[in-house]
């Protein structure tokens, strides 16, 4: 959020919502019930990631940068695919998920290496742009 919308939250902040997580995922796993759920849940929260991917993509293509917007659309439709995949439209001949899950950890390291590569040019982009108002007016 610094980078996309120059704030950075106190470290109280932080930490409650990092336990907030914790406990959230702690129901998650003790509830027995949920369970039924978990396929349009994780497609779900795929999904509002997805939401905030499309508006990061936006703000890349806005600072010029658009190579990285296309890579990280990329990254979002195949992470978007993966999710799909694991539970609505399992590989054939794939019992023991190593297909899968091989696939499935290539799409997320690439997602992982791209935001960071993404962040990094937005925050160039916007310190160039910065620059560049600070200097119309000395």
């Amino acid at each position: 959020m610094s980078v996309t919308h120059d704030y950075k939250p106190s470290p109280v902040s932080d930490i409650l919502l990092f336990l907030a997580g914790f406990v959230v995922a702690a129901i998650y796993f003790m509830s027995a019930s949920f369970k039924a759920f978990l396929p349009y849940f994780y497609v779900g929260m795929w999904l509002v990631y997805t939401t905030y991917l499309a508006y990061f993509v936006w703000r890349l293509c806005r600072a010029g940068e658009l190579m990285h917007a296309l890579a990280t659309t990329l990254s979002g439709v195949a992470g978007l695919t993966i999710a799909l995949r694991y539970d609505f439209f399992p590989i054939a001949g794939d019992d023991t998920k190593m297909v899968f899950m091989t696939l499935a950890f290539l799409t997320w390291s690439y997602s992982i290496v791209q935001s960071f590569y993404a962040y990094g040019a937005l925050e160039r982009a916007s310190k160039i742009q910065l620059r560049r108002h600070l200097a119309r007016f000395e």
